[in-house]
């Protein structure tokens, strides 16, 4: 039988290539259901909402809303359900902003948040497999 890969484990190894990397890593608790497993603080002051599903689950409905509330508030938020392409995209982010001077991270965050889809469907907030630069 197949081993299913639980998603605390995935979170774990997110958490550490965060930490690695000197970023900070929050558990999410809020009152209200469906917000994302965690923010992840990265070390350019970006902040990125992800939630993490069993391989080949979907978020829920409430799960897909908060991500659609919270870029709509221009928060990056996304959900995966592969901890490398959570890496991956972390790592993007990390590259986009650190490359651009202090007058350009604005640019930069803006052009992470245009990368992601916004029509509120449960894949457009997928993190894309095999993530190139923003």
């Amino acid at each position: 039988m197949k081993a299913v890969e639980r998603e605390s484990k995935t979170e774990g190894d997110v958490n550490d290539y965060v930490k690695s990397i000197g970023g900070l890593c929050l558990k999410s608790r809020p009152i209200e259901n469906g917000y994302p497993d965690r923010q992840y603080m990265l070390p350019d002051g970006l902040a990125v909402w992800i939630e993490f599903k069993r391989r080949g689950k979907k978020p829920t409905r409430i799960q897909t809303h908060r991500l659609s509330e919270l870029q709509e508030r221009q928060h990056i938020a996304v959900w995966t359900d592969n901890w490398g392409d959570a890496i991956d995209f972390l790592q993007a982010c990390v590259e986009t902003t650190r490359l651009s001077e202090a007058s350009d991270r604005a640019a930069a965050i803006t052009s992470i948040r245009r990368s992601l889809p916004r029509s509120g469907t449960r894949e457009d907030f997928r993190i894309p497999s095999r993530i190139q630069n923003p």
